[in-house]
């Protein structure tokens, strides 16, 4: 049985899980406060490891945020540690990721290994080497596994994608709409900027929810993003990101939108065929409502 765990109330929902394994990908600016950061975020999912019993494995990205103080108590409660990521110093270690062929290359146990994997991104590329990490840490073989991660694609809302026809225009579309914090933004710009086309890649976000009082910068710093990755064109709707579109430079600039509704009608209208869109926001932006109605178009 594989659960995902909430951050809140972590600790006794961890003692009713009773896991053997935990899974971090990931700590980022994300249910925060106006008090709380990233490293009391880090604590609180820590908690998890109150309901394992001394020796259940913890899986942990040897590259996120706030390792230590997640190292530490796993330490602390006598698990035992596997690392995975980009460093040298992973079991588990990315070592080259091909966007275009969907292939990921990897060293597991110091061993070369080479296999597909149909989602698409770096950040799901590493997702692929935890989920190995937990099946070897549960005795059994890599090999069945491997051949799933050929087929695995991801889910509505989660990097799910979609070649969509709506106004005579036809486009790829890259659903992410179901949350966002600064860390996935990040990963889903990257993986926006490494697909290779005829069209225009095209970002469409609404805020990223529950940042507490730095939410304003989290939203500015996403602006140097967009060119790093070559993203040709950014819609927006929000003011928390009055900033960073000032930071934007004019040529990449669509529309700073104040609702969904004018969002909708300013995207739609600048739409090319050939285009890659991402759709990303929190799910309190109701973003993923227009990704609804596009595929709903389609179908009718």
């Amino acid at each position: 049985m594989v659960l995902e765990v909430a951050v809140g109330r972590m600790g006794q929902s961890a003692r009713m899980a009773r896991a053997d394994i935990a899974i971090f990908t990931n700590i980022a600016p994300a249910h925060l406060n106006e008090t709380t950061t990233p490293r009391d975020i880090a604590t609180t999912k820590s908690a998890i490891f109150q309901g394992m019993a001394p020796g259940g494995v913890a899986i942990l990205n040897r590259d996120m945020q706030e390792w230590d103080v997640v190292h530490a108590a796993a330490r602390k409660h006598g698990l035992k540690i596997v690392h995975y990521g980009t460093t040298g110093h992973c079991e588990y270690r990315l070592l080259d990721y091909d966007a275009q062929h969907r292939r990921v290359h990897a060293s597991i146990g110091g061993r070369a290994v080479t296999y597909a994997f149909k989602a698409a991104g770096k950040h799901m590329a590493l997702n692929s080497l935890a989920t190995l990490a937990a099946i070897a840490a549960l005795g059994h073989p890599l090999e069945p596994a491997l051949q799933q991660l050929a087929d695995f694609v991801p889910l509505p809302g989660r990097g799910e994608e979609h070649r969509l026809t709506v106004g005579g225009c036809t486009f790829d579309l890259i659903d992410d709409a179901y949350n966002a914090n600064p860390a996935s933004m990040a990963a889903a710009f990257a993986n926006l900027g490494s697909r290779a086309g005829q069209g225009r890649r095209i970002a469409v976000l609404g805020e990223m929810a529950e940042l507490g009082a730095e939410a304003r910068r989290f939203h500015t710093e996403l602006a140097p993003l967009i060119e790093a990755n070559g993203i040709d064109r950014v819609h927006v709707f929000g003011a928390l990101y009055e900033d960073f579109w000032t930071s934007l430079p004019n040529a990449r600039k669509g529309c700073h939108a104040a609702s969904l509704a004018e969002i909708k009608q300013v995207f739609l209208a600048d739409l090319r065929d050939g285009d890659m869109v991402l759709m990303k926001g929190s799910n309190s932006t109701r973003l993923h409502t227009l990704v609804a109605d596009m595929k709903d178009s389609c179908r009718n």
